[in-house]
């Protein structure tokens, strides 16, 4: 699957709001910064390049200091197993 693929696979399944992360140097856009609001107060943040790295981090969503609750990089799949897996309940707690 191609990451534009999964970036709209989780837009449209993961309830993820996305904005296109754009080169400083060039104007391009050069991937997706990818957002959700959880239960319990808690938000996900997940970073996606064309070339397929992403980062992802789970914060509490208040106003104080950043508390990352758990997160991981690497390839896009990897992240993406971890946010939603084919089977099961996606957006537990425990990633």
């Amino acid at each position: 699957m191609e990451t534009g693929d999964i970036v709209e696979r989780m837009h449209t399944k993961g309830g993820f709001r996305r904005l296109p992360l754009v080169s400083e140097e060039s104007g391009q856009v050069v991937g997706w910064h990818l957002t959700r609001f959880m239960r319990g107060g808690y938000l996900d943040i997940v970073q996606v390049w064309n070339d397929g790295r992403a980062v992802w981090s789970r914060l509490l969503d208040s106003l104080s200091g950043p508390s990352r609750i758990a997160g991981a990089t690497g390839s896009l799949p990897e992240v993406i197993a971890v946010l939603m897996p084919e089977r099961g309940r996606h957006a537990t707690l425990d990633p």
